[in-house]
């Protein structure tokens, strides 16, 4: 990691306010999986800010589903969501 301040943590702690716990560890991941992308796999704010954006607009599109379609959208993986979306 480089340049991850307690500053960075508390903004990003800020912009998940909300968030379940399944989605900020489907977030963590992502850093990770992100980060090890790149030629150097450095986790960077700018990098945990671009994957922070994603998470925030899936989880204002949840807020719009129906309870019955977040218990149906968290039974699946990715895969069989990729395949009921499509």
């Amino acid at each position: 990691m480089e340049g991850v301040t307690t500053e960075v943590i508390q903004e990003v702690a800020n912009q998940t306010e909300g968030f379940s716990g399944r989605e900020i560890t489907k977030m963590v991941i992502s850093w990770h999986d992100a980060a090890f992308t790149l030629p150097e796999p450095i986790l960077t704010p700018e990098l945990m800010f671009k994957v922070l954006k994603k998470f925030k607009l899936q989880h204002e599109l949840k807020q719009t589903w129906s309870k019955e379609d977040v218990a149906l959208m968290e039974k699946m993986d990715e895969s069989e969501l990729l395949k009921y979306m499509n």
